[in-house]
């Protein structure tokens, strides 16, 4: 079962239902035009979260515009996000932010800490292409250890150089090819295709994210997914 509600500058998400196809069909992806338009998640409680993978299939078909996390942050073509620069306070903080840098087509993640609301970022090393793309972000707050992975294969680990937790408390929309502020106001867009988002509200190992990125969503698992849309 599925809902979705198809407007100019954003689509709201009142269902989400998450059906992996095997066969790759991309019917109902996301069209982004890289200018105004962009996915509202909303923010359930269920999108709060501290250990967490994110994933999606994308085809970048142009440019996009960047936005930035903050201060010592990155700036990204957003692909999935809760969060973008504002003020540093534990409301209107970065919970997520994944997505790739415009300059190098690299993926890279960002969240804001829920001691100091500093960023910890990451990049990865594989060059996107323009053909449709599994991506995936994970990170581990026991380890404190960011993963990045491409097509299921792990791209980059970076473990961070002390003990850092998410700020789960940040109010803002979640959000599909851009990123919002605690206010609504979007900016940095995706341009080209977004299919099969998830949200999970735990780590998802190497082995899982290997074997599961392309199956259906009954072939798999699927506990512990807090969103995910088809």
């Amino acid at each position: 079962m599925q809902m979705k509600q198809f407007v100019q500058q954003s689509v709201t998400l009142f269902f989400f239902f998450l059906c992996l196809n095997s066969s790759r069909v991309y019917s109902q992806s996301i069209s982004l035009n890289g200018t105004n338009q962009y996915a509202n998640a909303g923010n359930s409680a269920s999108l709060h979260v501290t250990n967490f993978t994110l994933e999606a299939w994308i085809k970048i078909e142009g440019t996009g515009v960047s936005t930035g996390t903050g201060s010592g942050g990155v700036t990204l073509v957003p692909i999935l996000a809760k969060g973008r620069a504002e003020a540093e306070s534990p409301a209107v903080d970065v919970n997520y932010f994944f997505g790739y840098d415009p300059t190098t087509n690299k993926l890279a993640a960002d969240f804001e800490d829920n001691a100091s609301s500093a960023n910890h970022p990451v990049t990865g090393n594989a060059v996107l292409g323009s053909c449709w793309t599994h991506v995936a972000a994970s990170y581990n707050v026991s380890t404190n250890t960011w993963k990045l992975y491409v097509n299921g294969a792990l791209d980059k680990t970076l473990v961070l150089g002390g003990s850092f937790t998410p700020q789960s408390l940040s109010n803002v929309n979640a959000s599909i090819g851009s990123a919002l502020t605690s206010g609504g106001t979007a900016a940095g867009f995706f341009n080209g295709r977004i299919d099969e988002v998830r949200i999970w509200n735990t780590v998802r190992s190497d082995a899982q994210i290997l074997a599961n990125y392309n199956l259906e969503l009954s072939s798999g698992n699927w506990t512990r997914l807090t969103l995910g849309i088809h």
